[in-house]
């Protein structure tokens, strides 16, 4: 069995690339040959591989992603009959800090960023409404990658998107008639006569004419980093706002907005509320303040 099979599962295609990609550096750093030789690994040199992540300035919860892959590796190693222990279980992760490093936009630099995508070439019609889309729904770029015709519905009056998360979870968006009417037109604008299996973002290719679709193929989640980055530096922003950062932008302006956590959390695909609440700047808002509240 490859080594990359064993944190196979049933995990999404994103998150199951990124598994194996740990799971080899992991490997890689303790140098084994084959997946018997799993047996070998000490409590001690998972610690110094956690060490090791520390010191070259890897993000806490990259930290623990990657634990969290070692461990999958001992328990697929287990069922395998290679080993008899999981050392990794000994291994402590790092606390999460209680807010995301993540930058996130605000209103005014959400606006910015838009109005300076020239939406009359394609490809600038074509981002316009991903960055959009992205900003209002707070979909990741993975599930932006996904999107489908097909996907968007109307239900009890309102237009919907099923949204494919993690683990193949399904969740339904709801869509603004903004965001619709953009979809609509670049869908328009490609020329394109879509069905429900159309992909709604594609890739685009320069012709003497200007710009059309290269090909039916969707978008992949590595092209829509580029495209946010390239937009983001186009805008004058700051250099480290990335895909992720629109994400941030969705939650925290649906809380500042008055948005219920547990509504901005479903619409997050978030499991846990602690992680919707790591996004949000402003809970330490002294103009607006939980002391105020308190009338004695």
């Amino acid at each position: 069995m490859q080594f990359d099979a064993l944190v196979a599962g049933q995990l999404s295609a994103n998150t199951r690339r990124a598994y194996q990609r740990d799971a080899i550096e992991f490997l890689e750093f303790v140098g084994l040959q084959k997946p018997t030789d799993l047996a070998a690994v000490t409590t001690g040199q998972i610690e110094l591989y956690r060490n090791q992540l520390m010191k070259a300035g890897a993000a806490k919860a990259t930290v623990n992603r990657k634990l969290s892959v070692v461990r999958r590796l001992f328990e697929r190693a287990m069922a395998e009959g290679w080993v008899s222990r999981n050392p990794a279980t000994l291994v402590r992760g790092l606390r999460a800090d209680p807010e995301s490093n993540t930058s996130g936009l605000t209103l005014r630099q959400a606006r910015e960023l838009l109005a300076s995508i020239d939406v009359n070439e394609l490809p600038g019609r074509r981002d316009h409404c991903l960055l959009f889309l992205m900003m209002r729904t707070g979909i990741r770029r993975s599930e932006a990658a996904g999107i489908l015709m097909g996907d968007f519905e109307h239900r009890e009056g309102h237009t919907t998107l099923i949204v494919r998360g993690k683990g193949n979870k399904k969740r339904i968006a709801k869509i603004s008639p903004e965001v619709m009417r953009c979809c609509r037109e670049w869908l328009a604008a490609s020329g394109r006569k879509p069905s429900s299996r159309t992909a709604l973002f594609v890739a685009l290719k320069k012709t003497q004419k200007g710009y059309a679709v290269a090909s039916e193929t969707p978008l992949t989640a590595d092209s829509i980093w580029k495209i946010v980055l390239k937009r983001v530096r186009e805008a004058g922003l700051e250099a480290h706002i990335t895909p992720h950062s629109l994400r941030h932008t969705f939650v925290t302006l649906a809380l500042d907005g008055g948005a219920p956590l547990h509504k901005v959390q479903y619409a997050a695909g978030h499991a846990d509320p602690r992680t919707t609440e790591r996004y949000h700047r402003q809970k330490e808002n002294l103009d607006d303040n939980a002391v105020d509240y308190v009338r004695i």
